[in-house]
Parts: structure tokens; C-alpha cells; sequence
């Protein structure tokens, strides 16, 4: 046997395939980024630290977490903790923070004056959300009258058609969602001064598969190691994170 099969055959011992289960989510996430986005980076360089050759599969949100809790994926990412998720789910530590809004768009609608504290605040008005999307059963639980479609971008184009009348979206994903497909309307675009919350992203692992807390734990320690790197800091300069 050659040097270079011995290698080879080592190398698959010590490297062990991970599936995890994905969707489009610019910048953090995407099939059509050279990267996959830079929470997909984040999963792959821990992965790194970890031995693991993780495989990436893009879904819709709903499927994906099916994807997990049939157990035909090891971990979805990224997502928020919800309380109905925390009924199936466990989650690793969080692998990036930023802020979610409500937007509008101000030749259709002005919301300049209009104050929210709770979701029954904007019970009289027309929103869209995203079917699988953190704030669905939250949004529903509240009776909002929210219409649902498949993406962020859709719903930017019902803002500007006067469909709706606010969109909730992360702060990243609707201002680059904007710059590639409208930027000649960015300043149109106008949000509610107070944050949704903020979107801690996680991976996220089914209760019912036996390896899950085990896989956790070990992920979460290369995680805290792999954060205190320069390649991670390196990684958020790149977007912006910095």
C-alpha cells in the first residue's frame, strides 16, 4: 500500500462527516455565496477544530428542522430560540448576535411618529412575515394580522407595492437584501425606533437523537475557542460584524 492511500485512509478515519441542514439567509447563510455565508464559516471552522467534514444541505426553514427532528441531520442553523422550540430542541451557544426590526416603506406609509411597546400595538396593521421565522407562533399567539410568504424579499416588495404596511426582518438581512435587489430605494426604507429583539443564531439539535448533548458540548468548547482566534476576528471584519 502506497504512502499516499495510507494517508488517505488515515485522514477518513480521523475526519467524521457531519450533516447539517441550512437555508438562504444572505449574509449569514447561502448557497450562492462563495463562502455560504459567514455563520456557515463560523459552523465550518469550528467543525475544523472539532475533526468533523461537515456536509451542508439548503432547505426551506420548515424542512430543515424537519430534516433535524427526523434525525436525517445532525443540527440546523442558524436559529433562534423560541419556546416552542425549546420543546424539541437543544441549542449550542450562540454563534453570532445582531438586532431585529419592524420596516416600512415611507412613499407608501409613514410610521414617523408611531410608537410600539407590545405586539397588540400593531394589531390594526398589515404585516409580512416568513413562514418558519422565529416570530411566527409569537406573532400568531398575539392575533397580528400577518400574512406569511417564503422570503425576506418578497415582503420587501410588498412594502414597496402598499400590500403590507411593516416587515419584521434582522437588521443585516433587510439592508442587504435592499442593496442588491432595490439600492436605489434604500432611503425609503424607514424603521419602528424599537428593536424586535435581539437574533442570537445557534446551531440547533433534536432532543430525540442520543448524540445530541454530547455533540453540544464539545462544539460549544471549540466554539469558545475558535472566538477568541484571529481567524473569527478576521471573519468579522470581512462583514462588518467588527
Amino acid at each position: 500500500m502506497n504512502i499516499f492511500l495510507i494517508l488517505v485512509l488515515f485522514s477518513s478515519i480521523l475526519s467524521e462527516e457531519i450533516r447539517f441542514a441550512t437555508g438562504e439567509y444572505e449574509p449569514y447563510t447561502s448557497v450562492n455565496m462563495d463562502d455560504k455565508g459567514c455563520i456557515t464559516q463560523i459552523v465550518n471552522d469550528v467543525c475544523e477544530l472539532m475533526n468533523i467534514q461537515p456536509e451542508y444541505e439548503f432547505f426551506p426553514w420548515k424542512r430543515a428542522e424537519r430534516c433535524v427532528l427526523n434525525n436525517n441531520c445532525l443540527a440546523a442553523f442558524p436559529y433562534s430560540k423560541t419556546a416552542d422550540r425549546e420543546k424539541d430542541f437543544i441549542f449550542t451557544d450562540v454563534l453570532l448576535s445582531s438586532n431585529a426590526y419592524f420596516y416600512y416603506y415611507r412613499p407608501q406609509k409613514d410610521f414617523s411618529t408611531f410608537k410600539w411597546e407590545k405586539y397588540e400595538d400593531l394589531r390594526y396593521l398589515n404585516i409580512g412575515g416568513v413562514l418558519g421565522y422565529w416570530y411566527e407562533s409569537e406573532f400568531r399567539n398575539s392575533n397580528l394580522n400577518v400574512s406569511f410568504t417564503y422570503t425576506d424579499l418578497d415582503n420587501i416588495r410588498l412594502l414597496m407595492m402598499g400590500r403590507i404596511d411593516l416587515m419584521p426582518a434582522n437588521e443585516i438581512v433587510f439592508w442587504d437584501l435592499v442593496r442588491k435587489n432595490v439600492p436605489s430605494e434604500a432611503n425609503n426604507f424607514k424603521t419602528l425606533p424599537k428593536s424586535i429583539g435581539d437574533s442570537d443564531f445557534y446551531l440547533m439539535l433534536s432532543k430525540n437523537n442520543p448524540d445530541a448533548n454530547d455533540f453540544v458540548q464539545k462544539f460549544n468548547k471549540s466554539l469558545a475557542e475558535y472566538k477568541k482566534s484571529n481567524k473569527y476576528k478576521a471573519l468579522l471584519k470581512k462583514y462588518g460584524f467588527d
